[in-house]
């Protein structure tokens, strides 16, 4: 018998990460969970660190920690080992100039697929318009993101250019190291193989560690981590012809269960598809590339058009006139295609007869047109045939890009090469509903009956959602706890919330983001009319802070006003939007610390109630904005002087607190509390213990 029933192998993601960092944050949140579960337990299990080892840089020797569980009518403990698979340090950085080279081709690849991904997680049995409305909308954000890739694409050559400047050399420096850290993992990790096996090795070994000593083992991996461990089970293979999985070798280690988070497979998979040049196999073109190109292209020709129209120099008439000659073009070199096409289907019999008419059709036709283009010729040079011509093509270009980064080809391209891994019984695959990495479930070519994945909610933000899943501690922290003791076949997993009412829990997680995410938006309407009213009532003659250089573009007067306002409202924003997520924060702390503990749904909270703080600080802003609307700051100003004003104001609170109760009414009635479901424990009756049914 080995000396610990489990092992677990933390896998960190895409960044610098300090060593042991992984171990701490990850293990403290776990062990939280598994103690406030098993706190209400008459047997009384605890869990000890008994032993931890910082290990060292190397990666020979990783961070790991002995935890034990002990119950008091039991003597034996149960031993789990968690140890850290640092990779962050193993493998040389790729140069800046590489990064920027790749990032040309990778950027546009990654942002359409991105987007494309959205499209094709709509349900395909859908209504038509339905789909049509998720077709168009793919359409439309692939516009705005295609005619924004310029930007992008320019951002990491440009910090080349100003890292010149002496005054701002440091700033770029910290620019192009912080890419290189995150982004550069990425290069590393698709174009060059050494360093992609360099980054793998780290985890096999330390799997390789935990299965000699512990009789089960679980990874759990976030980000390109997570793409990595799949990648070192064999659940990526090279697209090739055969296009056939490897899979590990019967001496390769392989885990009991594998949990990934905020997974990076799918975007890196599609980076690995690009580099690979499968798609231009499929397709014939990149066409992200394509699509970026085009866009551009067309964007400059529109503005040229509309500069010409705005100096006269060209008419609407002419460009009505110009897009007919085109399109008469078009339709002529259509009908030529079709009967020709006719020619080729036509049987051998009658193929001679059908080529002298067509030929003779086709003579008469050009006869006409010749005649006509011949005395249309000059009305025809004075028009913009040329820009309405390339326009057309641009936009056929464009259409074609797009249909076919949208189209099943695509789709079948980028996932193909992800494969379950032969022989894991389990795989869980966790991912919040706006983290742009993962952006929904692993794409995996085959379903398999031992993958699931989940959608939990963590703060709704895309900017957010991807690095607080440890703070979600009855969504995502519950269920890798949960994983772990099933693994392990601890004695008192059944002290974990059940099961049961995890869609319950991930509903009521869903309706507090989702207030959260209502509160921060009407968060920025009073702001929005302070705004308003303070530049309109004031102007160029607010006080300004600072003043431009004398060897600034002269952007004409009141540019340092409107700054140092709009910067002003920013800042306010973003400090009252600070409060109301700490508010929200300590809600959900409080409903989630009740779900650890298996209270009921009286006791989890969920209901939105305004002492949380959120309703009275949204009607103390408006309260705000009111007051300017109305011109009342001068009285404000006097009633303040006044030390009896304090307490009246003191008293307003009292009606602010009414709305608020009333706000959070209307908060229940629109977004209900999900109902809560028996628990198998309320379904079984009273326990043994003391005669009354356990709480849910």
């Amino acid at each position: 018998m080995k000396e610990f029933q489990l092992g677990i192998l933390f896998v960190h993601g895409i960044g610098t990460q300090p060593a042991r960092d992984t171990l701490v944050r990850w293990g403290d949140a776990l062990l939280k969970v598994i103690r406030r579960a098993t706190a209400e337990d008459p047997g009384r299990t605890t869990s000890f660190v008994t032993r931890a080892d910082r290990g060292d840089r190397s990666g020979d020797k990783p961070a790991e920690a002995v935890v034990e569980f002990r119950c008091k009518d039991r003597v034996d403990g149960e031993k789990w080992l968690i140890a850290e698979g640092w990779w962050a340090e193993s493998f040389p950085l790729p140069t800046y100039s590489e990064l920027v080279s790749w990032s040309l081709r990778a950027v546009p690849w990654a942002i359409a697929l991105h987007i494309a991904q959205r499209f094709w997680q709509c349900n395909p049995k859908a209504s038509r318009i339905a789909f049509s409305l998720a077709f168009a909308d793919a359409v439309l954000r692939l516009l705005i993101a295609m005619a924004l890739m310029p930007i992008l694409m320019v951002l990491p050559a440009l910090t080349l250019i100003l890292g010149l400047v002496p005054q701002l050399r440091s700033l770029m420096l910290s620019a192009q190291t912080l890419l290189l850290g995150t982004i550069g993992d990425s290069l590393a990790f698709v174009e060059s193989p050494l360093r992609a096996a360099l980054i793998r090795a780290p985890i096999l070994d330390g799997l390789a560690r935990l299965k000699d000593r512990c009789e089960r083992t679980v990874i759990v991996a976030h980000s390109q981590g997570a793409a990595v461990t799949l990648d070192a089970l064999g659940g990526i293979v090279d697209r090739d012809e055969t296009a056939e999985s490897m899979g590990p070798s019967k001496s390769s280690p392989l885990p009991d269960a594998l949990v990934t988070f905020g997974s990076g497979v799918n975007q890196l998979v599609s980076l690995k598809v690009l580099a690979a040049g499968a798609l231009e196999k499929d397709s014939g073109i990149n066409a992200a590339s394509v699509a970026a190109m085009t866009t551009l292209g067309v964007i400059a020709l529109l503005v040229m058009l509309f500069a010409g129209s705005h100096s006269h120099a060209i008419s609407i008439g002419q460009l009505v006139q110009a897009s007919l000659v085109m399109a008469g073009a078009g339709v002529l070199g259509l009908a030529l295609g079709y009967i020709l096409r006719l020619l080729d289907g036509v049987r051998d019999g009658v193929k001679k007869t059908a080529k002298w008419t067509a030929m003779i059709l086709v003579t008469v036709l050009l006869t006409f047109v010749s005649i006509y283009f011949r005395k249309a010729y000059q009305a025809v040079m004075n028009l913009p045939v040329a820009q309405v011509g390339l326009l057309g093509v641009l936009l056929a270009s464009l259409v074609y890009a797009m249909r076919t980064i949208l189209s099943p080809i695509t789709q079948a391209a980028v996932t193909s090469p992800v494969r379950y891994p032969r022989g894991l019984s389990r795989w869980l695959d966790i991912y919040a509903s706006k983290d742009p990495v993962p952006n929904g479930p692993t794409r995996i070519e085959k379903a398999n009956a031992n993958l699931t994945s989940v959608q939990v909610w963590n703060r709704g933000a895309a900017l957010s959602d991807h690095t607080t899943y440890w703070e979600n501690l009855d969504g995502f922290v519950l269920r890798v706890a949960r994983v772990c003791a099933e693994t392990a076949g601890s004695r008192w997993q059944d002290k974990l919330a059940p099961s049961t009412q995890e869609t319950w829990r991930d509903q009521c997680a869903a309706r507090r983001v989702r207030i959260l995410r209502w509160t921060l938006r009407l968060n920025l309407v009073p702001w929005a009319v302070i705004f308003f009213v303070l530049w309109r009532r004031y102007g160029t003659r607010l006080p300004v802070p600072f003043s431009l250089p004398s060897w600034f573009w002269d952007w004409g007067s009141g540019v340092e006003q409107f700054i140092t306002l709009a910067g002003s409202v920013v800042l306010g924003a973003w400090i009252t939007a600070g409060l109301l997520r700490w508010r929200w924060s300590a809600w959900v702390h409080a409903d989630q610390e009740a779900v650890l503990a298996r209270k009921s749904a009286e006791d989890v909270g969920e209901r939105a109630d305004p002492f949380s703080g959120q309703m009275i600080i949204l009607w103390l802003l408006g309260w705000l904005a009111v007051s300017l609307a109305l011109g009342l700051e001068a009285e404000a100003t006097s009633l303040l002087s006044d030390p009896g004003a304090w307490l009246l104001a003191s008293g307003m609170l009292i009606p602010i607190w009414a709305f608020a109760a009333q706000t959070s009414s209307v908060v229940d009635w629109l977004l209900p509390v999900p109902k809560q479901p028996c628990s198998d424990d309320e379904r079984a009756g009273p326990t043994a213990t003391d005669g009354t049914a356990s709480p849910a």
